[in-house]
C-alpha cells in the first residue's frame, strides 16, 4: 500500500513535530505493508536516517505512524533511487547539450574562449516578480 506521504508529513506537523517532518521529510516515497512503514530515501538524502533512529526521533516518528495509520508499525528506513531526482537530472543533461550544440553558443565560447557555468531555463527569471 502507497500512503501519501505529503499527508503524513502535514499529520506530523499538526501534531508539534515540525523538525522531525522536515527530517523525515527528505523521504521521497513512503511504503507500508500489513505491519511496516518503510521510508526511502535517495543516497544524496541518506545522511538523515541516522538522525532520525535516534531514540527521541525513532519513539516519536514511531508514535506518530501509529497513530497517522491507527496501528502500531515497525519503521525500516532505506536508500532507493529517487525518480524525480533521475529525471531532473536527465532534463538537466539535455538542456546542457541543447545550449552546447547551439551553434551561436558554439560561436560565442570559441570568439571569447568561454565555458558555459550555469545552464538554467528562462521560463522563471529569478529574482523578478509578475506585475
Amino acid at each position: 500500500m502507497e500512503p501519501d506521504p505529503a499527508g503524513f508529513f502535514q499529520h506530523l506537523r499538526d501534531n508539534g513535530k515540525p523538525a522531525l517532518a522536515a527530517l523525515a521529510g527528505s523521504a521521497f516515497r513512503l511504503s507500508r505493508d500489513a505491519d511496516t512503514a518503510t521510508f526511502f530515501f535517495d543516497k544524496t538524502r541518506g545522511n538523515v536516517m541516522p538522525m532520525l533512529r535516534s531514540p527521541q526521533n525513532l519513539e516519536a516518528l514511531r508514535e506518530a505512524v501509529g497513530r497517522y495509520f491507527g496501528k502500531s508499525l515497525e519503521l525500516h528506513f532505506a536508500i532507493g533511487v529517487d525518480p524525480n531526482l533521475v529525471e531532473a537530472r536527465r532534463r538537466d543533461a539535455q538542456a546542457l547539450e541543447d545550449v552546447q550544440s547551439n551553434r551561436a553558443v558554439q560561436f560565442l565560447r570559441e570568439r571569447f574562449n568561454a565555458d558555459i557555468v550555469n545552464c538554467e531555463p528562462l521560463d522563471k527569471p529569478k529574482g523578478k516578480t509578475e506585475r
